[in-house]
């Protein structure tokens, strides 16, 4: 089974039953989980393997886990990571004159 995101991905929320203000923000993917067949899942078994994604948008963690079809994918960041700070700065060009 492949999943659709990964850990750091950025993902837009497109429906969100337990915080419905932050539907239509930005998060990002912490944790990934698969929920295998015949696991129980929000009291109902799992028919086939599915992607569980723990999303954090702000300083708010989700409880629970999101699945695909709660979530749409954002434009990667861009630029270059500054290992130092550990974020990404803009990417600039030095030219000299």
């Amino acid at each position: 089974m492949e999943m659709m995101f990964k850990r750091g991905d950025k993902v837009r929320i497109k429906t969100c039953p337990i915080f419905p203000s932050i539907e239509g923000k930005t998060g990002t993917i912490v944790r990934v989980r698969v929920a295998k067949k015949g696991e129980k899942l929000d009291g109902k078994t799992v028919e086939h393997s599915t992607s569980l994604y723990k999303v954090r948008v702000g300083k708010l963690y989700v409880p629970s886990y999101a699945t695909e079809d709660c979530l749409e994918p954002c434009g990667k960041a861009q630029g270059v990571v500054d290992k130092r700070r550990g974020r990404t700065e803009p990417h600039t060009k030095n030219e000299s004159v």
